[in-house]
């Protein structure tokens, strides 16, 4: 995560060494929803995921990924909580 006050912004990078997949049943997407949520939960921290900032997520892969147009994908759940 990284965090900008000047902005204020707060960006979500997830690196992955491999294309994405469901793997175990959690995935990048997943690891990002958790993030917010934890620090949502924390008094000291959820200034970080509030509305008053800009919100991105970055998952960096070997292959591109676009957003599904399902309503109910991971990747349209985290686009959904960014925005």
């Amino acid at each position: 995560m990284i965090y900008c006050q000047n902005k204020p912004q707060t960006c979500f990078v997830e690196l992955k060494g491999a294309n994405i997949s469901i793997k175990n049943n959690y995935n990048p997407y997943d690891q990002i929803m958790d993030t917010i949520k934890y620090l949502q939960s924390k008094d000291e921290l959820k200034e970080l995921v509030d509305k008053k900032g800009g919100k991105h997520a970055f998952i960096v892969s070997p292959s591109r990924q676009n957003i599904p147009k399902g309503s109910n994908t991971k990747e349209r759940q985290l686009w959904k909580k960014l925005t």
